[in-house]
């Protein structure tokens, strides 16, 4: 018997918008418009890599969550002056992770069954002369095929 290699898909996002943020204060239409519109472009940000892959489809994946903020906007998410907690990054992408591993195909369900752990890490990139909302900010959903 052959073995068969577990195979890996990177998907790269801009950071979610402050709407989506369970702590945030916007109107509950505003919420669900900016999540809508995170989702539309995590899924077709996710199909986009699965058709370069050959439309690969996983069973059971382990899915890790990197995010990457500006120095010069320390907290990358909601504008305000304090750090992100990681729970809250977590949170932020729900829309994101169901745009990009449910609607584009990748795995089935995003449930227990399917996805086997999710991790998320938060990080600075060390360039100290850039802007807020510079191109080095922004999510990177890592999907690893969990083979039985």
């Amino acid at each position: 018997m052959t073995a068969v290699a577990a195979r890996t898909v990177t998907i790269t996002l801009p950071l979610p918008p402050s709407a989506v943020s369970p702590n945030t204060r916007a109107h509950w239409r505003a919420r669900s418009y900016a999540a809508r519109q995170y989702r539309e472009l995590a899924h077709y940000a996710a199909f986009a890599v699965r058709v370069q892959m050959g439309h690969i489809r996983f069973q059971r994946a382990d899915v890790r969550i990197a995010y990457t903020v500006c120095l010069a906007n320390p907290i990358g998410i909601s504008g305000r002056a304090r750090p992100r907690d990681l729970d809250n990054a977590q949170s932020c992408m729900k829309s994101g992770l169901d745009g990009a591993l449910v609607d584009s195909g990748l795995l089935p369900d995003d449930s227990a069954r399917h996805v086997l752990s999710l991790t998320t890490t938060l990080a600075r990139h060390g360039r100290r002369d850039c802007r807020p909302g510079c191109p080095g900010s922004g999510v990177v959903i890592t999907v690893d095929e969990s083979l039985p």
